[in-house]
């Protein structure tokens, strides 16, 4: 490959093959300006990364919405090295701006040292570019880098490559800001690790290159984005509680370049930190999962501002975060970064601005009484016996708990509860892209003489509110009651199941849903297969044999979302002999491997079983089922209930449908399941079933 000479620089607003893939739920400054400071200080003014003389980028007075694209540039070049990593070139020798704006380099100098690389031979094909300049600094690496790579890797198929440096070959050459070891162990648990390939430095070429950017065009705009707090969320679900761990956390800087605070400075905070009962944490010394853990057992946390405080996404919506903020960048503002953040998580925030106010014994002593005056007090042991009665009216940010201790999902990625509670969470062209989308399945399944249904998985605030415990909130309007009225009035043949009134009716003596998981019981499964078969015209064939029911303490994904945790028995029902399992991919064999060793589990998105029944009886039909959650792949669950019923039944961890896969496996009746609290996202019809 030739070296490629620099001409000038371009924007990706120029580009025209670009695709929506996520959106702030709400109108934000990008620039916060209340950022909250102890003590009642004035609220800084917050600096524009870009240049003041920039008006393009700069149009930041007022809140906006911020949406990240997708883009792609064909035959296209990267860099890897001499202070470039991640810049994109195109073909036309024009770098875009927006990826070498963390490089502090101007155009000359981004000339001479492409010149300077060595070009790479090998011409890549289908990548994805995810990381800055300044991936060497943790929180680059952990934000700028791994964070896009997991929100591309949801959208692109296995055959894009994501792009990062290779650790290894950079070491002793770059300022590397953590571990060779947290940098591997970020791979394996974000479920990255098969999909990111390490490269040395270079000049490379791909066919196929691409990135994600924001629109307005400002580094800080990924921080208004749910779904770039998503591969933060999957890793704190590997965490555990754990009851010897420190609660109270002092973050030090004396081993870094740059500690923030001066000598008698930060002999002052660790003084009055000790008397406090504060553990001094230097991460440095410590893995990415041991920090994890760390932030995730801690119920208040102090730091000077570093790049280690993005620790705090691994922590609790009940931790409580002091920031010794300083006014960086020559002195022009504080970085609001990890307020957001923390306002992402739901944390409680304050700061005080040491480069305003020097530090003395009763300044950080009236800081560290602001975060101590906590409005949940957590118990650091609570008897097992007591847990329930503990949590009655005591919830988290997170996690409602109503009465008699049901608990309801408030936040999470998707803000369950504004999506029942706020018209601008659901909004009118999302809901008519929904009744479009099955609308156009249906015709096209309907002409292919298949069946089709779609069935969503009702959140629990639409079907027990009644035990949320406040009359003065309404959650009669959720997305699944829109979409069934919209459909009944549009003439079409509704494709749509709505399981709301059998799962909220809860014939029987069991319950359908759990009070600490926001899915439902094996019965709620048992009695959505009742309603499907009915919806499809075929006689029930299993049975729910309440006397072979095994229970056992669980612990469920609200009940681990709260302090102490609180167990709750699981129901299980063992499936029929006739049932046989005859293929599982690689994700589902990896995720029971590390059940079994107790492990980081890996992500499930993808995940594949197939499953056949033997008895002659069987209803003669194969059934693809493209779910989540409420569906899965294991045992106890609808997607075996269907197995039950049919001979053969495929299921696919996918809110979207691959059609080729469809045709391929001759499908006779197809069913998509989405849990309701996903709806804010539409599929886009691209995905494609792979292993």
């Amino acid at each position: 490959m030739e070296k490629i000479v620099v001409v000038g620089k371009k924007s990706c607003k120029d580009l025209q093959n670009k695709k929506l893939i996520s959106s702030s739920f709400h109108k934000t400054r990008i620039n916060s300006p209340n950022l909250i400071e102890a003590q009642n200080l004035v609220p800084p003014v917050f600096a524009h990364f870009w240049s003041q003389s920039d008006s393009e980028h700069c149009s930041l007075d007022g809140p906006q919405s911020v949406d990240a694209y997708l883009y792609e540039i064909e035959n296209g070049f990267f860099v890897i090295g001499n202070g470039l990593d991640g810049v994109i070139i195109d073909s036309d020798g024009y770098f875009f701006e927006e990826t070498a704006c963390f490089c502090n380099s101007d155009l000359l100098e981004i000339g001479s040292a492409c010149l300077h690389l060595t070009p790479k031979l090998q011409e890549l094909d289908n990548i994805f570019v995810g990381m800055d300049a300044a991936w060497h600094n943790y929180y680059h690496f952990m934000w700028h880098s791994l964070a896009r790579c997991y929100m591309a890797a949801r959208f692109l198929p296995a055959s894009y490559k994501m792009i990062l440096p290779d650790y290894a070959s950079r070491v002793g050459s770059a300022s590397l800001g953590y571990r060779g070891d947290t940098y591997n162990q970020a791979l394996f648990l974000s479920g990255l690790s098969s999909r990111v390939t390490g490269l040395t430095p270079g000049l490379y070429r791909a066919k196929h290159l691409r990135f994600i950017w924001t629109e307005p065009r400002h580094p800080d705009a990924f921080l208004c984005l749910p779904d770039m707090y998503e591969m933060f969320a999957h890793i704190r679900r590997s965490l555990r509680w754990d009851a010897e761990a420190s609660r109270r956390l002092l973050i030090s800087r004396e081993m870094a370049s740059d500690p923030r605070l001066g000598g008698d400075a930060a002999a002052i905070v660790h003084n009055v930190c000790a008397e406090h009962g504060f553990t001094i944490l230097r991460l440095e010394e410590l893995n990415l999962y041991e920090q994890a853990q760390a932030f995730f057992n801690a119920e208040c946390v102090i730091a000077p501002h570093g790049a280690g405080l993005i620790n705090i996404l691994f922590g609790q919506e009940s931790l409580r975060v002091l920031e010794l903020n300083k006014e960086l960048d020559d002195g022009k503002a504080l970085r609001d970064c990890f307020f957001r953040m923390a306002s992402a998580r739901h944390q409680s925030y304050w700061t005080v601005n040491i480069s305003k106010n020097e530090i003395n014994f009763e300044n950080i002593g009236s800081a560290i009484h602001c975060l101590l005056q906590p409005s949940v007090e957590f118990p650091i042991s609570c008897a097992p016996e007591t847990e329930m009665s503990y949590m009655k009216n005591r919830s988290t940010a997170d996690v409602h708990v109503g009465l008699e201790g049901w608990m309801f999902l408030q936040t999470g990625s998707n803000h369950v509860l504004d999506l029942f509670t706020r018209s601008d969470a659901y909004p009118l062209s999302l809901h008519r892209g929904w009744v479009t989308l099955l609308i156009e399945r249906q015709q096209i399944f309907s002409r292919q003489n298949k069946k089709y249904l779609h069935l969503v998985a009702p959140d629990k605030l639409g079907i027990f509110s009644e035990y949320y415990g406040d009359d003065k909130k309404n959650f009669d309007n959720g997305p699944l009651v829109q979409l069934t009225g919209e459909l009944k009035s549009s003439g079409e043949p509704s494709c749509l199941v709505d399981p709301t009134d059998v799962l909220r009716g809860n014939a029987g003596e069991l319950p359908s849903y759990f009070k600490t998981d926001s899915h439902w019981t094996i019965w709620g499964a048992y009695l959505v297969y009742k309603l499907i078969c009915d919806r499809l015209g075929v006689a029930i064939m299993a049975e729910f044999n309440a006397a072979s029911i095994t229970k056992y303490p669980a612990l469920f994904d609200l009940g681990r979302k709260v302090i102490p945790n609180v167990y709750e028995d699981n129901i299980f029902v063992s499936p029929s002999d006739n049932i046989i399992r005859t293929f599982a991919n690689s994700i589902v064999l990896r995720r029971e491997e590390a059940e079994r060793n107790k492990s980081e589990i890996p992500g499930h998105h993808g995940s594949r079983i197939i499953l056949k029944n033997i008895s002659p009886t069987a209803s003669k039909e194969i059934i693809v089922l493209f779910g989540d959650s409420y569906s899965d792949y294991r045992p106890a669950s609808l997607t075996y209930f269907l197995a039950e019923q049919f001979s053969e039944v495929h299921f696919v961890w996918s809110t979207d449908i691959d059609l080729n896969y469809v045709e391929r496996i001759g499908a006779t009746v197809i069913i998509t399941e989405i849990a309701e609290r996903f709806m804010t996202r539409l599929p886009q019809g691209e995905y494609i079933v792979e292993d």
